[in-house]
């Protein structure tokens, strides 16, 4: 299997272990999934995954910026990308060890 196919069966897979609610009826009804993965010496984690193919409509915008305006499964997914990397961040603030930044600009090479 190639390593597209890999990525591809890994988050059907990720996305088969979720909870049956909220999901669409097999058959009946679909939806599109995005998701990144992880890739750490040839091993793949899913680090972010989301379904979704609406956006609210402008009469329903919330003027406080209280409500989701696009959830599209590509923007929920990169959303859920950045607190990924939101919390990784801190954590490696928080502890000053980086399980994702090793070798990266983020990381002081003097420790």
């Amino acid at each position: 299997m190639n390593i597209a196919d890999q990525v591809a069966q890994l988050c059907f897979d990720h996305y088969g272990n979720l909870g049956k609610r909220g999901k669409p009826l097999p058959g009946v009804e679909w939806t599109l999934l995005a998701a990144v993965v992880q890739s750490i010496n040839e091993s793949f984690t899913v680090v972010s995954m989301a379904t979704g193919t609406k956006c609210i409509g402008r009469n329903i915008m919330s003027p406080k910026g209280d409500l989701i305006n696009d959830s599209h499964a590509e923007v929920l997914a990169r959303r859920c990308f950045l607190r990924y990397l939101y919390d990784k961040i801190k954590t490696m603030k928080d502890s000053g060890h980086s399980d994702i930044f090793k070798g990266s600009i983020f990381v002081s090479s003097h420790r």
